[in-house]
């Protein structure tokens, strides 16, 4: 049986170069508002079947032909930005990136890039390669073991084992 997937999301590169390592990123979405209603009135009742679906009907003339007065609540675009971590600072302002959510790099960074799906001016070839996940994984690692050894929590082990 295999990981599970972890959850993608493409995102379009804001601004690049301002922090160390990090990227503003602006992904879509959609908010319902259950304040703003658009009002329609179809001609007669056989546009009722073409209408039915996502309408609430506040008149209900079924049988005769005059018109009715359909309610539509409505989606509007809802963008969100946010800090993505850019390892190797591969990325530029204008491209269209692919992130996944990781660990916390910082207080407000949670997101890490996965890959470039369209490079906005300079190639991909002539930019440094974003880190795959093996990669990320096993730097982590090596800068865990080195703060490790730095706080002496492996050094003290060490330390006892030669005094005996």
């Amino acid at each position: 049986m295999s990981a599970p997937q972890s959850r993608v999301i493409n995102a379009v590169v804001l601004t690049a170069g301002l922090m160390e390592k990090t990227v503003k990123v602006r992904v879509g979405g959609q908010k319902w508002n259950k304040h703003v209603r658009k009002v329609r009135y179809p001609l007669h009742t056989a546009c009722l079947e073409l209408l039915l679906s996502g309408y609430a009907l506040l008149k209900e003339p079924l049988r005769q032909r005059m018109p009715m007065l359909i309610v539509t609540l409505q989606y509007f675009n809802y963008p969100k930005t946010y800090l993505v971590h850019d390892p190797r600072s591969s990325l530029r302002a204008g491209d269209i990136i692919e992130i996944s959510p990781g660990w916390r790099v910082s207080k407000h960074v949670r997101h890490v890039v996965s890959r470039i799906i369209a490079p906005f001016g300079e190639p991909i070839e002539a930019r440094p390669s974003v880190m795959t996940e093996v990669e990320r994984l096993e730097e982590r690692r090596l800068k865990r073991e080195a703060k490790d050894l730095r706080k002496g929590k492996i050094g003290a082990e060490g330390k006892i084992a030669e005094s005996a």
